[in-house]
């Protein structure tokens, strides 16, 4: 889901985590602390707003399994500075209780389509792709049976899943803990660096998500940004390339005033227009209104 969608869809706000962090989420079969009492900030400023990069990124990668775009990373930066959200993840698991406008946010976050779509089926389902999209790993058994009883016995809604299996993941210290948060650490460095990279007309829509996410799936303990370089670049090249096909569809209007007339065009999957009437209009039109 992307800040200004095509076609009409509502933008996601940005989505935070559980009241208390349950428990970590890999191989270990230690509990996770509670968290510790919620500090909220008091300021909105551009600087604060900033602060919350990495929270976004960690949100954008949990719930959508994909970097955020630039237009909606800085728009949920500025929601959470606006409601002094922490900006910390295990602080912004217990802000969830703590405040209404944050529950808010990730309450709609969580039940975006594109979201739902990744997101389905009975608990187990739903628990084992959490894991494939947030861990880009099969759940353990323990880990499985733990999170589905959380949340089919325990209180914990789906809304507030994806975000709290990642957060536990984060505070594990179980090898397989630690393995899976560098695998998150390492998604949301990457993230960070391909929003700042890819530009906004080749990210939108879901063929861009979809390459996105396959970009992500790729990620691994080891890696770092040196060397996934190359295929951040690749990525942003096969976004770009197809692109055009994002607003592929026939399109039909009514001009006013001294020139007025009707049009009918086409926009084929590769760009190409062809239409009647009044059908002249530049396709960059079309491309930048999405």
């Amino acid at each position: 889901m992307f800040l200004v969608p095509r076609k009409g869809r509502i933008a996601a706000c940005a989505a935070l985590v559980l009241t208390l962090l349950l428990a970590a989420c890999g191989g270990g079969d230690s509990a996770a602390p509670a968290a510790a009492p919620v500090r909220l900030l008091s300021t909105g400023t551009t600087s604060v707003a900033a602060d919350y990069r990495n929270a976004v990124q960690q949100i954008y990668v949990a719930y959508f399994g994909r970097p955020a775009d630039a237009g909606g990373l800085a728009s949920f930066q500025a929601q959470l500075a606006a409601a002094g959200a922490p900006v910390d993840l295990q602080q912004l698991s217990a802000a969830y209780t703590a405040s209404p406008v944050i529950r808010a946010l990730v309450d709609s976050f969580a039940v975006s389509d594109e979201s739902k779509a990744l997101y389905g089926g009975d608990t187990r389902t739903f628990v084992t792709a959490i894991y494939t999209n947030v861990l880009n790993r099969a759940p353990d058994q323990q880990g499985l049976n733990f999170w589905v009883d959380a949340i089919d016995k325990q209180g914990l809604n789906r809304a507030n899943a994806s975000l709290s299996i990642m957060a536990g993941a984060l505070v594990n210290t179980s090898t397989q803990g630690q393995a899976d948060g560098r695998v998150i650490n390492n998604k949301v460095a990457i993230a960070s660096s391909f929003t700042v990279t890819v530009p906004a007309t080749s990210y939108r829509g879901d063929v861009a998500a979809a390459m996105a996410r396959t970009m992500l799936a790729r990620i691994d303990q080891n890696t770092t940004l040196q060397n996934f370089q190359a295929t951040i670049d690749s990525t942003i090249r096969s976004m770009t390339d197809a692109a055009p096909s994002i607003y592929a569809g026939t399109y039909n209007g009514t001009y006013n005033g001294s020139d007025s007339g009707t049009f009918t065009f086409t926009v084929a999957a590769n760009g190409a227009m062809s239409g009647s009437g009044k059908s002249s209009l530049a396709f960059e039109t079309i491309y930048a209104e999405g």
